[in-house]
Protein backbone atom coordinates (compact mmCIF):
# COMPACT_ATOMS: atom_id res chain seq x y z
CA UNK A 1 0.00 0.00 0.00
CA UNK A 2 1.09 3.28 -0.52
CA UNK A 3 -0.35 6.58 1.50
CA UNK A 4 -3.69 8.15 -0.49
CA UNK A 5 -1.88 11.31 -1.60
CA UNK A 6 1.02 9.17 -3.51
CA UNK A 7 -1.71 7.63 -5.09
CA UNK A 8 -3.72 10.07 -6.24
CA UNK A 9 -0.70 11.85 -7.90
CA UNK A 10 -0.20 8.71 -9.53
CA UNK A 11 -3.19 8.85 -10.96
CA UNK A 12 -2.87 11.84 -12.87
CA UNK A 13 -0.52 10.43 -15.20
CA UNK A 14 -3.91 8.82 -16.75
CA UNK A 15 -5.23 11.83 -17.58
CA UNK A 16 -4.65 10.81 -21.52
CA UNK A 17 -6.04 7.23 -20.99
CA UNK A 18 -8.87 5.92 -22.93
CA UNK A 19 -9.40 2.65 -21.96
CA UNK A 20 -12.91 1.57 -19.95
CA UNK A 21 -11.33 -0.80 -17.70
CA UNK A 22 -8.74 1.52 -16.91
CA UNK A 23 -11.46 4.28 -15.95
CA UNK A 24 -13.90 2.32 -14.42
CA UNK A 25 -11.23 0.80 -11.78
CA UNK A 26 -10.38 4.30 -11.37
CA UNK A 27 -13.86 5.76 -10.87
CA UNK A 28 -14.44 2.94 -8.70
CA UNK A 29 -11.93 3.63 -5.77
CA UNK A 30 -12.20 7.54 -6.40
CA UNK A 31 -16.28 7.53 -5.62
CA UNK A 32 -15.50 4.92 -2.56
CA UNK A 33 -12.91 8.25 -1.63
CA UNK A 34 -15.41 10.79 -2.20
CA UNK A 35 -17.90 8.70 -0.02
CA UNK A 36 -15.35 8.31 2.82
CA UNK A 37 -14.28 11.95 2.78
CA UNK A 38 -17.66 13.62 2.31
CA UNK A 39 -18.37 15.80 5.44
CA UNK A 40 -14.71 16.24 5.94
CA UNK A 41 -13.02 19.62 5.15
CA UNK A 42 -11.02 17.37 2.33
CA UNK A 43 -14.13 16.70 0.58
CA UNK A 44 -13.90 19.91 -1.79
CA UNK A 45 -10.39 19.91 -2.97
CA UNK A 46 -11.31 16.25 -3.77
CA UNK A 47 -14.11 16.42 -6.03
CA UNK A 48 -11.80 19.50 -7.53
CA UNK A 49 -9.12 16.95 -8.15
CA UNK A 50 -11.89 14.40 -9.64
CA UNK A 51 -13.04 16.74 -12.31
CA UNK A 52 -9.65 17.82 -13.07
CA UNK A 53 -8.65 14.63 -13.46
CA UNK A 54 -12.04 13.56 -15.61
CA UNK A 55 -12.31 16.69 -17.83
CA UNK A 56 -10.62 15.41 -20.52
CA UNK A 57 -12.06 12.13 -20.89
CA UNK A 58 -15.30 13.47 -20.43
CA UNK A 59 -14.64 16.46 -23.44
CA UNK A 60 -12.95 13.15 -25.70
CA UNK A 61 -16.21 11.05 -25.39
CA UNK A 62 -19.02 14.10 -24.71
CA UNK A 63 -22.47 12.80 -24.39
CA UNK A 64 -23.37 11.31 -28.14
CA UNK A 65 -22.78 8.37 -29.43
CA UNK A 66 -20.93 8.05 -33.08
CA UNK A 67 -21.15 5.93 -35.77
CA UNK A 68 -19.42 2.87 -35.29
CA UNK A 69 -18.41 3.43 -31.81
CA UNK A 70 -17.40 0.29 -30.43
CA UNK A 71 -19.06 -1.11 -26.98
CA UNK A 72 -16.45 -0.22 -25.00
CA UNK A 73 -16.65 3.63 -25.77
CA UNK A 74 -20.17 3.35 -24.69
CA UNK A 75 -19.34 2.01 -21.62
CA UNK A 76 -16.99 4.56 -20.96
CA UNK A 77 -19.13 7.79 -21.62
CA UNK A 78 -21.70 6.76 -19.16
CA UNK A 79 -18.78 5.54 -16.48
CA UNK A 80 -16.98 9.31 -16.60
CA UNK A 81 -19.65 11.11 -17.62
CA UNK A 82 -21.34 10.12 -14.55
CA UNK A 83 -18.71 10.30 -12.31
CA UNK A 84 -17.81 13.93 -13.50
CA UNK A 85 -21.28 14.90 -13.07
CA UNK A 86 -21.48 13.12 -9.53
CA UNK A 87 -17.74 15.22 -8.58
CA UNK A 88 -19.66 18.36 -9.27
CA UNK A 89 -19.59 19.33 -12.71
CA UNK A 90 -22.43 21.52 -13.19
CA UNK A 91 -22.40 21.96 -16.86
CA UNK A 92 -22.81 18.38 -16.65
CA UNK A 93 -25.45 17.88 -14.15
CA UNK A 94 -27.34 20.70 -16.07
CA UNK A 95 -27.19 18.74 -18.98
CA UNK A 96 -28.87 15.41 -17.38
CA UNK A 97 -31.70 17.76 -16.57
CA UNK A 98 -32.16 19.15 -19.69
CA UNK A 99 -32.15 15.44 -21.36
CA UNK A 100 -34.47 14.62 -18.37
CA UNK A 101 -37.31 17.03 -18.83
CA UNK A 102 -37.07 16.85 -22.63
CA UNK A 103 -37.79 13.10 -21.59
CA UNK A 104 -40.78 13.88 -19.14
CA UNK A 105 -42.46 16.27 -22.59
CA UNK A 106 -42.42 12.78 -24.88
CA UNK A 107 -38.72 12.65 -25.96
CA UNK A 108 -36.93 9.32 -25.83
CA UNK A 109 -33.75 9.21 -24.16
CA UNK A 110 -30.83 7.06 -25.82
CA UNK A 111 -30.67 3.67 -23.42
CA UNK A 112 -26.81 4.54 -23.00
CA UNK A 113 -27.02 7.41 -21.15
CA UNK A 114 -30.74 6.98 -19.17
CA UNK A 115 -28.74 5.68 -16.10
CA UNK A 116 -26.13 8.30 -15.39
CA UNK A 117 -28.88 11.10 -16.52
CA UNK A 118 -31.82 9.27 -14.30
CA UNK A 119 -28.69 8.98 -11.00
CA UNK A 120 -27.46 12.53 -11.69
CA UNK A 121 -30.58 14.00 -11.73
CA UNK A 122 -31.94 12.34 -8.38
CA UNK A 123 -28.97 12.99 -6.72
CA UNK A 124 -29.27 16.76 -7.45
CA UNK A 125 -33.40 16.44 -7.06
CA UNK A 126 -35.38 17.47 -4.89
CA UNK A 127 -39.44 16.50 -3.90
CA UNK A 128 -40.49 17.14 -7.85
CA UNK A 129 -38.06 14.70 -9.25
CA UNK A 130 -38.68 12.46 -6.31
CA UNK A 131 -42.48 12.27 -7.19
CA UNK A 132 -41.47 11.80 -10.92
CA UNK A 133 -38.95 8.68 -10.22
CA UNK A 134 -41.48 7.15 -8.51
CA UNK A 135 -44.11 7.60 -10.93
CA UNK A 136 -41.45 5.91 -13.75
CA UNK A 137 -40.81 3.17 -11.60
CA UNK A 138 -44.82 2.62 -10.80
CA UNK A 139 -45.36 3.18 -14.66
CA UNK A 140 -42.55 1.87 -16.61
CA UNK A 141 -42.85 -0.72 -19.11
CA UNK A 142 -40.78 -2.92 -18.46
CA UNK A 143 -38.19 -4.16 -15.62
CA UNK A 144 -35.08 -2.90 -17.43
CA UNK A 145 -36.94 0.75 -16.59
CA UNK A 146 -38.13 0.08 -12.93
CA UNK A 147 -34.53 -0.92 -12.13
CA UNK A 148 -33.08 2.63 -13.66
CA UNK A 149 -35.98 4.05 -11.66
CA UNK A 150 -35.43 2.57 -8.11
CA UNK A 151 -31.60 3.45 -8.35
CA UNK A 152 -32.03 6.77 -9.37
CA UNK A 153 -34.80 6.60 -6.20
CA UNK A 154 -31.55 5.61 -4.29
CA UNK A 155 -29.36 8.35 -5.83
CA UNK A 156 -31.37 11.57 -3.53
CA UNK A 157 -29.40 12.94 -0.97
CA UNK A 158 -32.54 13.95 0.73
CA UNK A 159 -33.17 11.66 4.29
CA UNK A 160 -37.15 11.70 4.12
CA UNK A 161 -36.74 10.44 0.54
CA UNK A 162 -34.18 7.94 0.85
CA UNK A 163 -36.60 6.61 3.65
CA UNK A 164 -39.77 6.70 1.02
CA UNK A 165 -37.38 4.86 -1.22
CA UNK A 166 -36.95 1.85 1.53
CA UNK A 167 -40.34 1.89 2.45
CA UNK A 168 -41.22 1.42 -1.62
CA UNK A 169 -38.64 -1.17 -1.89
CA UNK A 170 -39.79 -3.59 0.63
CA UNK A 171 -43.59 -2.68 -0.33
CA UNK A 172 -45.82 -5.05 -2.95
CA UNK A 173 -44.73 -2.51 -5.67
CA UNK A 174 -41.29 -3.98 -6.12
CA UNK A 175 -40.78 -7.76 -6.47
CA UNK A 176 -38.54 -9.15 -3.51
CA UNK A 177 -35.49 -9.49 -5.65
CA UNK A 178 -35.15 -6.01 -6.64
CA UNK A 179 -35.56 -5.27 -3.09
CA UNK A 180 -31.78 -5.52 -2.34
CA UNK A 181 -30.92 -2.46 -4.71
CA UNK A 182 -32.12 0.03 -2.59
CA UNK A 183 -29.92 -1.02 0.09
CA UNK A 184 -26.33 -1.66 -1.85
Amino acid sequence: YIPTREALDLLTGYKNEKGYIVWSEIITHLLELKYLLHGSDCYEPFTEFGRQLLSHIVSRVGWVKKKGESHQETLLRSTVTFAYGTFGDKKTVEHAQNIFAKMNKGKKIDSDIKSLVFSLVAENGGKKEFELFVNIYKTAPSEEEKDKALRALCSFKNEEFLSKTLTLAFSKDVRAQDAFKAVT
